[in-house]
């Protein structure tokens, strides 16, 4: 095992906890606005990213646990990359739409339903 896969390994242990606290915490506050019926749109964007991100390291992590313990490191398998693939495309649209959100300054857009979305 080279240095590097000691180094992402660690890199790994330490942020899967931190985003196996953050996205949980995320969500529940995104419960509480889910109440209210009112939700930013760059809140939606933010957890959409964490969740992403939790799930590329998680990916990232076993992918490199397979190759530490000295399976094949050359190859991955088919479900070890499509996972992969699936959690970048994930994390990409959401930095594409928090992107979108600070490049038009549109921060302060919510999307709303229910009573306090109509006039009555």
């Amino acid at each position: 095992m080279r240095i590097f896969d000691i180094f992402l390994l660690i890199a790994y242990v330490w942020s899967i906890p931190l985003l196996a606290y953050l996205v949980p915490a995320l969500i529940k506050y995104f419960g509480g606005r889910l109440r209210v019926q009112v939700v930013g749109l760059f809140m939606v964007s933010v957890v959409w990213v964490a969740s992403a991100l939790a799930g590329l390291m998680a990916t990232g992590f076993w992918n490199r646990y397979v190759k530490a313990i000295g399976d094949n490191p050359e190859t991955l398998t088919p479900a070890g990359i499509y996972t992969w693939a699936f959690f970048l495309l994930m994390f990409d649209i959401g930095l594409t739409l928090m992107a979108w959100i600070l490049a038009t300054k549109r921060m302060d857009r919510f999307i709303v339903w229910g009573k306090n979305g109509r006039n009555e």
